[in-house]
């Protein structure tokens, strides 16, 4: 994990929870590393969330699934929930 957790310390990583996701030391810092994410998902180098929708893609992202978070996300980007991550770019 100690490896791992150096590797994203740039993002603004502060350490992981219990369930090995990151923990970002303030909200700014988890969105610029969530759009970070969802730029290099819809360059298909995330193959996990290739063809995935933003609503698709936060509900893997942010276990357990929470619609409010896909909710909040788009409002942030300005977009629906529906739109596919490659259409982002």
């Amino acid at each position: 994990m100690g490896s791992k957790l150096s590797a994203v310390r740039f993002l603004g990583v502060v350490g992981v929870d219990k369930n090995n996701f990151c923990i970002f030391e303030n909200y700014d810092s988890g969105f610029k590393a969530l759009c970070q994410f969802l730029t290099d998902a819809a360059n298909n180098r995330l193959k996990p969330y290739k063809n995935c929708s933003l609503l698709q893609f936060t509900n893997i992202y942010a276990l357990p699934p929470n619609d409010n978070y896909a909710l909040n996300v788009a409002d942030k980007l300005g977009v629906l929930v529906d739109i596919k991550i490659k259409e982002l770019l």
